[in-house]
């Protein structure tokens, strides 16, 4: 029986969402348990107020990367293990996998250290167990669960089935975060249909080209009197005004005007997102608003939108999945996804 209990999973903002299952059935085992998430700074606001955590350590890691700081960040890394160390946790799970995470883990002081036994960077060398993830492509809101199943906690992932689990993503969304995205769609058009688009990944190889997109919401906009809206973080609003200056309609360029929990309340309110593999298309799907996702280099077995109502356009091509973040040669996998294709798609889904 663990009573202070550590979650390490720091990034990205997709993974974080895929690991909001594993708090819940964590929770529901260990109702008593002091439950923390050491997670990046920048995701921070996603888990505030989440009624199954009891305390949130934020991590610097891109700041931490910064040349010129070495001295800085290790006071700064000194002092979070400090924290982590008074906090005398018994079981810490390492939900990333990788040498950082694990070394943190170790250095949490917890005498129960649990991650994947193929987690890589060496990072199984700080484990005290580790859990086996079966064979083939799992999706990764699955392979997470197998932290819990080597703990034996039940999470429905046990045994033949088909389909993906029911399971509950939900995080705290407030009201002020919804009249905040109703503020933003004052300029949506009497009754039409809104569609979310987010034309931005971390990987160059992940995006579908900016004219697809500027096309498609053109069609979208005349054919099917829809509003578009264009989502994306602030260093996505270049992409945004280039797609933008494309159009003969004028779609919403929302862009870098929301936090995450604001920007899920705009897709609360959407009636479908069209999206690259990218974090908005799992935030979506956590929230149950239908995903047209559009995939290229990587496995939508492994990370696509999860759960039921979505859809994956994706090529057959002998080059796909290559998981590389350039093309080495044209970018066939997403240039070959054509507009009208896509069209048809949402036009099923809405």
């Amino acid at each position: 029986m663990f009573s202070r209990i550590l979650i390490i999973k720091p990034s990205a903002l997709g993974d974080v969402i895929h690991a909001l299952p594993l708090l819940k059935l964590l929770r529901g085992h260990y109702p008593q348990a002091q439950i923390a998430w050491l997670v990046n700074r920048e995701l921070q606001g996603l888990l505030e107020g989440h009624p199954d955590l009891d305390r949130i350590f934020p991590f610097e890691r891109r700041v931490w990367g910064e040349r010129g700081r070495l001295s800085r960040t290790l006071r700064e890394f000194a002092a979070l293990i400090r924290q982590l160390r008074q906090a005398r946790f018994d079981l810490a799970l390492d939900v990333q996998g990788l040498l950082r995470s694990g070394l943190i883990g170790y250095l949490s002081g917890a005498p129960h250290r649990l991650g994947f036994a193929n987690a890589r960077e060496g990072s199984p060398l700080f484990y005290t167990q580790k859990a086996a993830v079966p064979p083939g492509e799992v999706h990764a809101v699955e392979r997470y669960l197998c932290l819990l199943s080597a703990l034996g906690i039940a999470t429905g992932a046990e045994g033949d089935r088909e389909g993906p689990l029911s399971l509950d993503f939900t995080f705290p969304l407030g009201e002020a975060d919804r009249l905040y995205a109703r503020g933003l769609l004052e300029g949506r058009r009497a009754g039409s249909s809104l569609i979310l688009m987010s034309p931005g990944a971390r990987w160059e190889s992940k995006r579908w080209p900016p004219e697809h997109f500027a096309w498609l919401a053109d069609l979208l906009s005349e054919r099917e009197r829809a509003t578009v809206a264009l989502i994306g973080s602030p260093a996505e609003t270049p992409l945004a005004e280039s797609i933008r200056a494309q159009m003969k309609t004028a779609p919403l360029l929302l862009t870098g005007r929301t936090s995450l929990k604001q920007l899920a309340a705009l897709m609360e309110a959407a009636d479908l997102l069209v999206t690259n593999d990218s974090g908005p298309m799992h935030l979506a799907a956590a929230l149950g608003t239908p995903v047209l996702a559009l995939f290229g280099p990587t496995s939508p077995r492994r990370t696509g939108p999860y759960g039921v109502g979505h859809r994956v356009l994706q090529k057959t091509l002998p080059c796909i999945p290559c998981f590389k973040r350039q093309c080495p040669e044209d970018h066939r996998c997403l240039r070959g996804l054509g507009v009208k294709e896509v069209l048809e798609a949402v036009r099923e889904l809405i």
